[in-house]
C-alpha cells in the first residue's frame, strides 16, 4: 500500500476518475487545486466562506426556526437559528426524503465534520433538500437503498427496499402523503424476501428491522401528516444512531428547501424592492433573464417548452425528448401531486400567465401576478423552481450553498446570466455588484470517507444502514476521515460517480465487481471500513 501513488494506473478508479474529470469540470477544478489536500484542510476553507447579501437574512432565520420547532423541538430550533446567523452556509445538493443514497448521505457526513472537528462552533448541520423530485428518483426517496450486497449481486447494487407503493412512485416528495403502518409492514415482508433470496448480507437484517419498527414505526413519526415532515424527523433520528461512540455530535436538520422559499416569497413578492419581485415583474430585466438562462441546467428551455405545449399529439418517443425542458420560475402541481413544466406567456387578452401542459395533455394556465403566485404557493398549486430557490436564498440573501459536481457548474452559469442581466438593465448596477460576490462553487458531493465491506474482499459505498450495522462511527473513525486526501475520497465514490461521469462505452465488463475488488486492495487501508 505504501507505493500506491506510483501504481495509480493499476487501479480502475483512477482511470475512471480521470475520465470523469473531463466530463465533470467541477471535479477537475477541485482536484487540480486540492487533490492532495487533506479533507481536514479543505473543510476549513469552506467554513471561512460567507456570501454577500443584497437582502437581510433575518426572515430566513426566523422561518427556519419556525419550521424546525414543531418537528424537532424548540431547543434545536433556537440552536439552528443561531448557527445559521453565524454560519450562513448549508448543504443544498440533496433531494428531500429519508436519505439512503450513499453519495449525498456521505456529503452530509463530511459536512458535519466541520462542527465535529471544531472548525466551527455550530451544534447543527443544516441540509436544504429539494422536494420537487418524484419518489422513484435516483436517490430513491420512495424507500431504502442497501449497498452491502452478496458478492453475486454486486452488479445490481444498490438494492431497493420500497416503503411507498408503486402507484405513488411518480408523485413528488413535496406532495407525497405520509407513509403508514401498513406500508411499513409490507416493507418488512419485502425485507424478508430480499434476505431469503440472498440479495443482501444478513448482517443488515437486524439494523433494518430496528429502523423500520422503532423509527419508521414510531408514533411521533406516523402521526405527521406528510412525508416531507416525516423525513425531517426520521433523518434526524437515523443520524443519531450513527454516532453512538462519539461524544459530541451536531444535530442533523434536513429541511425541504421549497417550503422555506415559499414562506420567503410571501414577503418578497409583496416587496417591489426584493430581487425576486424585480426579476419576475420588471419586464426589461425579466426578458434579459429569460434569454440569458435559456437552456442553462436547472432553469428552462423555452423552445422545448413551446414544443411540449403545442405538440402533445406527438408520439411517446418524441415527447420523451422534451422531458428535460425545465420550467420558468415555478412548477405547476397537478391533482395527482406531479409537477407540470411552465413557460411565461402573454395571453390573448394581454395578461401575463404561466402556462403548461400536464402528462395527460391537459392545458394548465396560471396568472403571473404577485398575489396569484403567493396564493398558488400556499394552496400547493405552484412549487418554486430550482432557479427561484437559489435566487431567493443565495443571490438575494447571500446563503453559501455547498453542492455537488453538477451544482458547482450550473450555479456559476446561473450567476453569470443573472449578473449579466442586472448589469445590462438600468438601475441594477449596485445589485449586480453584490450578486457577483455570492459564493456559488462550494463543493462536497462526489466524495466518500466510509465504505462497506462485502464478503470475499470487496469494498462498496456505505449508506446509513451499512454504517449502523458496522457498529457506528467512533472517534478514531473521525480522525481517519479527516486525514483522507480529496483524491482518495473521490476514488472511494467512483461506484456512484461513474454513472454521471463515465460514458457506458468506456466501462469494462463487470466494472462494478472489478472496481469493488480493487477498492479493497487500494483503499481498505485509507478509508474507514464498516
Amino acid at each position: 500500500m505504501a507505493d500506491n501513488q506510483e501504481q495509480h494506473y493499476d487501479f480502475r478508479a483512477d482511470r475512471y476518475l480521470d475520465i470523469a474529470c473531463e466530463t465533470l469540470p467541477v471535479v477537475k477544478r477541485v482536484l487540480s487545486k486540492h487533490g492532495h489536500t487533506s479533507l481536514s484542510a479543505y473543510l476549513q476553507t469552506l467554513t471561512q466562506i460567507h456570501g454577500a447579501s443584497y437582502q437581510k437574512r433575518d426572515d430566513l432565520i426566523d422561518i427556519v426556526r419556525h419550521y424546525v420547532s414543531p418537528l424537532l423541538g424548540d431547543s434545536l430550533a433556537q440552536r439552528a437559528a443561531h448557527d445559521l446567523r453565524n454560519y450562513p452556509i448549508a448543504l443544498t445538493a440533496n433531494h428531500h426524503g429519508v436519505e439512503f443514497f450513499s453519495q449525498t448521505f456521505q456529503a452530509r457526513l463530511i459536512f458535519s465534520l466541520t462542527a465535529i472537528a471544531g472548525f466551527t462552533a455550530a451544534t447543527s448541520v443544516p441540509i436544504f433538500a429539494f422536494g420537487n423530485v418524484p419518489l422513484n428518483n435516483v436517490s430513491y426517496p420512495r424507500g431504502l437503498l442497501l449497498y452491502r450486497v452478496k458478492p453475486s449481486n454486486l452488479a445490481d447494487l444498490p438494492i431497493r427496499l420500497p416503503i411507498f407503493p408503486g402507484r405513488l412512485k411518480r408523485v413528488m416528495v413535496s406532495t407525497a402523503p405520509a407513509f403508514d403502518r401498513a406500508m411499513i409492514s409490507k416493507a418488512e415482508a419485502s425485507l424478508g424476501k430480499i434476505i431469503g433470496d440472498g440479495k443482501i448480507s444478513p448482517t443488515l437484517a437486524k439494523p433494518l428491522r430496528k429502523l423500520l419498527r422503532e423509527d419508521y414505526g414510531a408514533d411521533s413519526v406516523l402521526s405527521l401528516p406528510t412525508y416531507s415532515q416525516q423525513s425531517v424527523v426520521l433523518n434526524n433520528r437515523i443520524w443519531k444512531r450513527l454516532f453512538s461512540k462519539v461524544g459530541t455530535v451536531p444535530d442533523l436538520i434536513f429541511l425541504e428547501i421549497e417550503k422555506i422559499v415559499k414562506e420567503l416569497l410571501k414577503a418578497d413578492l409583496s416587496n417591489p424592492n426584493s430581487l425576486a419581485w424585480c426579476l419576475m415583474f420588471e419586464p426589461p430585466l425579466r426578458e434579459k433573464i429569460l434569454e440569458n438562462l435559456d437552456t442553462v441546467r436547472g432553469c428552462w428551455d423555452r423552445a422545448k417548452l413551446a414544443r411540449r405545449f403545442s405538440g402533445y399529439s406527438m408520439d411517446e418517443d418524441q415527447r420523451k425528448l422534451l422531458k428535460n425542458c425545465g420550467t420558468v420560475f415555478f412548477w405547476g402541481i397537478d391533482s395527482d401531486g406531479r409537477r407540470i413544466p411552465l413557460s411565461f406567456e402573454t395571453s390573448g387578452a394581454g395578461n401575463e400567465v404561466l402556462r403548461g401542459v400536464d402528462d395527460q395533455g391537459n392545458t394548465w394556465e396560471f396568472p403571473h401576478t404577485p398575489q396569484a403566485i403567493i396564493d398558488g404557493l400556499q394552496e400547493n398549486r405552484l412549487l418554486p423552481s430550482l432557479f427561484v430557490c437559489f435566487l431567493v436564498l443565495s443571490f438575494a440573501r447571500g446563503l453559501s450553498s455547498i453542492g455537488g459536481y453538477f451544482q458547482g457548474d450550473y450555479l456559476n452559469l446561473i450567476k453569470q446570466g443573472l449578473v449579466g442581466a442586472l448589469q445590462n438593465t438600468a438601475g441594477y448596477g449596485d445589485v449586480a455588484a453584490l450578486v457577483t460576490r455570492v459564493v456559488t462553487d462550494c463543493y462536497l458531493d462526489g466524495m466518500q470517507t466510509i465504505m462497506a465491506e462485502v464478503e470475499g474482499g470487496y469494498l462498496v459505498p456505505a449508506g446509513p444502514v451499512e454504517i449502523i450495522a458496522g457498529g457506528g462511527i467512533a472517534d478514531v473513525d473521525i480522525e481517519k476521515m479527516l486525514s483522507l486526501s480529496l483524491r482518495e475520497a473521490h476514488l472511494a465514490d467512483m461506484l456512484e460517480t461513474v454513472s454521471d461521469g463515465v460514458p457506458a462505452k468506456l466501462l469494462d465488463p463487470d466494472w462494478k465487481e472489478k472496481l469493488a475488488k480493487e477498492s479493497w486492495q487500494f483503499l481498505a487501508g485509507k478509508v474507514v471500513v464498516k
